[in-house]
């Protein structure tokens, strides 16, 4: 009897924290139960049956919320994340529509025109130039639509490159896609290769897949990582986004470098000339910081550059006099450093703004904890900043130090990056810039996408 009252309060104190809308979304055997009307609610099934089986009742299981977040059973928003990501496109055969270039890409948001969609877009340019039909599929946006195409189409950056170009919103995977015989299908990132994989290989095709980055890289080691990695087994030819890149992935034998008879191009991010300076008397020293605390800029260590900073302001190397500024963020945010001491950040600039405000500043901090070389860093030497970045195996001080005197590697640790930071601050005196200096990349994206190379990528593109 005891043991039954005992019973009776914990299963009350228990109903008391019940979330419902936690318990159907973390339990979809039973949602699709109450959609049937077996149950009327998620409660009546806990205490019909969830209790005995263990179910949790709200967001936190007792051991998360003693030990915290490494508890918390995240792989079940994995994996109806993966799940709705990896739905197959659904598509026809059909030979009389005229062929086009498939483009496969997330969206064409101009907010999130960082590095990688711009080289993507001028590759673009070029090939439809050449006289490429593209069509452009969007798989990572569900509100874009037919007028926000028109919108990005009739930029005048794109010199009307996209004018005949059509677009799908692919993003429900509602939609058919129809295939002529000899379409190609060309590819933004690891996800999107994955989406054209199955349309390719029905066509006894390749994806042409322009590689960015080590993609996996974005992700810890879980199941998106797992996935991501997965991209490099589709048959492909790739286009890698500078040589460093394409060096990691022959040393790693991963993707085309797996496989007998590798096929790629090579190309350079084009680090743009910065404008002639300003010529304004400088009165305080001016920090500027590429700060990107958003989850899908994990690799660019938001959170070890404010501890380096935070470490240069307890050494007395930054002071309040410092202007510290964040830049290439979605949101305005300000961030305290030290007593008096603000990292006051600024949301994402248009290009040509951005290369105005870099020649407000004399120190540069750009992280990077990735295999590919990087192009922030690479765009401040060039305007004049001494410009701190991490070393990584891939990257070595050597490296750094052939393209340009301004860039003043660190060693890999909070305190590294801080002694980094104190070197350039010192060699600045925080107000005065270096002279401009960078070598080894070109300088325009025509240079970058010349004919050579225009030639080799369009002979690429014709044998798949």
């Amino acid at each position: 009897m005891f043991r039954s009252i005992k019973r009776y309060l914990k299963t009350r104190r228990q109903l008391v924290k019940f979330d419902e809308d936690f318990y159907l979304r973390q339990y979809t055997d039973v949602a699709d139960a109450v959609l049937r009307g077996q149950y009327q609610s998620g409660l009546e099934h806990y205490k019909r049956h969830g209790h005995r089986e263990g179910r949790q009742i709200f967001e936190g299981s007792t051991i998360s919320l003693r030990h915290g977040a490494a508890f918390e059973q995240t792989e079940f928003a994995t994996l109806r994340a993966i799940d709705r990501r990896m739905r197959p496109l659904r598509y026809h055969i059909t030979p009389s529509r005229p062929a086009v270039a498939n483009i496969f890409i997330p969206t064409l948001d101009k907010d999130v025109f960082f590095g990688g969609y711009i080289a993507f877009l001028n590759f673009l340019m070029r090939i439809s130039l050449r006289g490429m039909k593209l069509r452009f599929i969007l798989l990572e946006e569900t509100s874009f639509k037919p007028a926000d195409f028109d919108t990005f189409r009739a930029d005048k950056l794109w010199q009307g490159a996209f004018d005949d170009a059509e677009f799908v919103n692919a993003s429900k995977r509602d939609v058919f896609l129809s295939l002529n015989p000899s379409d190609v299908f060309i590819s933004y990132s690891t996800w999107t290769t994955l989406d054209a994989a199955p349309l390719a290989e029905r066509l006894k095709k390749k994806v042409i897949f322009f590689i960015q980055e080590y993609e996996p890289s974005f992700h810890c080691y879980d199941s998106f990582h797992f996935m991501s990695n997965s991209a490099y087994s589709v048959p492909h030819v790739a286009i890698f986004n500078s040589r460093a890149l394409k060096d990691y992935f022959e040393v790693n034998r991963i993707g085309v470098f797996a496989r007998p008879d590798p096929q790629f191009v090579t190309f350079e991010h084009a680090i743009l000339s910065p404008p002639p300076p300003s010529g304004r008397k400088r009165t305080i020293p001016a920090l500027l910081f590429y700060a990107r605390p958003e989850a899908h800029a994990l690799r660019n260590l938001f959170s070890v550059g404010v501890l380096a900073l935070r470490t240069c302001a307890g050494r007395g190397i930054i002071t309040p006099r410092w202007q510290l500024t964040g830049i290439g963020s979605t949101t305005y945010y300000k961030l305290e450093i030290g007593r008096g001491i603000y990292l006051n950040g600024l949301p994402k600039l248009a290009p040509d703004e951005y290369r105005r405000k870099v020649q407000d500043y004399t120190v540069g901090l750009s992280l990077m904890a990735t295999p590919h070389p990087g192009v922030v860093h690479f765009e401040w030497a060039a305007a004049g900043l001494a410009t701190v970045v991490n070393t990584t195996p891939e990257r070595a001080p050597a490296f750094f130090h052939a393209r340009s005197p301004n860039l003043v590697p660190a060693q890999p640790t909070v305190a590294g990056i801080a002694d980094a930071i104190e070197q350039a601050a010192k060699r600045t005196g925080g107000l005065e810039p270096p002279s401009a200096a960078i070598s080894g990349y070109p300088t325009s994206w025509n240079q970058a996408f010349d004919a050579a190379f225009m030639d080799q990528a369009m002979k690429l593109i014709a044998r798949c």
